[in-house]
């Protein structure tokens, strides 16, 4: 006996190649589960990172003193760091968070890939 053709279509006929379709194995079914989980992680650690960066982002920016700017109106450099270091521990937060879920990377492209 000779080896037994594939019944599985890999074919763009196929909705979403097979992935919305019937599932018939449990490791098809078990890996669009850890891929729709690892997804939903990263949207919601994206979220997370942004809005806590915002939040500290205006929260300083509204701190910050009037006469404390720098030339032509610009912020003063105080500000500025102080700006770059709410994101980056909103950053830190984030990933700290969610590392297990989507592995820390939080990049709205690789969101929408996935």
């Amino acid at each position: 006996m000779g080896p037994q053709p594939s019944t599985k279509s890999h074919s763009a006929s196929n909705p979403f190649f097979g992935f919305l379709g019937p599932t018939k194995d449990a490791k098809t079914a078990s890996s669009l589960q850890a891929h729709l989980v690892a997804m939903t992680g990263e949207l919601f650690g994206t979220f997370m990172f942004l809005f806590l960066a915002y939040c500290g982002h205006t929260m300083i920016l509204e701190q910050s003193p009037r006469n404390g700017t720098g030339p032509n109106g610009t912020n003063s450099a105080s500000t500025v760091i102080y700006i770059s270091l709410s994101y980056g521990f909103a950053l830190l937060v984030a990933v700290w968070t969610f590392y297990r879920i989507s592995g820390g990377l939080f990049n709205p492209a690789v969101t929408l890939v996935l």
